[in-house]
């Protein structure tokens, strides 16, 4: 399985690589730096595209010929506009993505704290949503971004 990782350089990322380039499937990642220590490893098994999410055109070649999108960006960043854009616009670019590139499976890494602080945990995802922190927030709107173009283009 071609599988294209977002967010694959980062803790759970490196982890979510290694596992799936064990498990013998073509793993695609795009980075905007270099390739962390933890991966040079297995570079030779991944292969490697260079952009930003927050510009289309440095990733859509990222697209071509996956059978499946797993986004696990999560940026925490001092700077708000920054953060919003990558958790955000970021995941608009990639939907969009998918669409123009006919990839009808993304994976999205969210998080409990959408559900705020709930007296029942686990948190359950028929819970209602209560975001607390922007990182929640941003989180809550990329799953609701996804399953509007679920629904928009099958």
């Amino acid at each position: 399985m071609n599988i294209l990782l977002l967010g694959g350089t980062g803790f759970i990322g490196r982890n979510v690589v290694q596992k799936l380039v064990a498990n013998d499937h073509k793993v695609s990642l795009i980075i905007h730096e270099n390739i962390p220590e933890n991966l040079t490893k297995i570079k030779d098994k991944l292969i490697i595209f260079y952009g930003n999410i927050l510009d289309k055109n440095t990733i859509k070649d990222a697209f071509k010929n996956q059978d499946i999108v797993v986004n696990l960006v999560g940026q925490i960043c001092k700077d708000m506009n920054l953060f919003y854009n990558l958790n955000i616009i970021g995941a608009l670019n990639v939907s969009e993505l998918c669409v123009e590139s006919r990839i009808d499976d993304i994976v999205l890494i969210s998080s409990y704290l959408v559900y705020g602080e709930s007296d029942e945990t686990p948190s359950k995802e028929l819970d209602p949503p209560d975001p607390k922190t922007n990182y929640s927030l941003t989180k809550l709107i990329t799953e609701n971004i996804y399953i509007h173009f679920a629904r928009e283009h099958n």
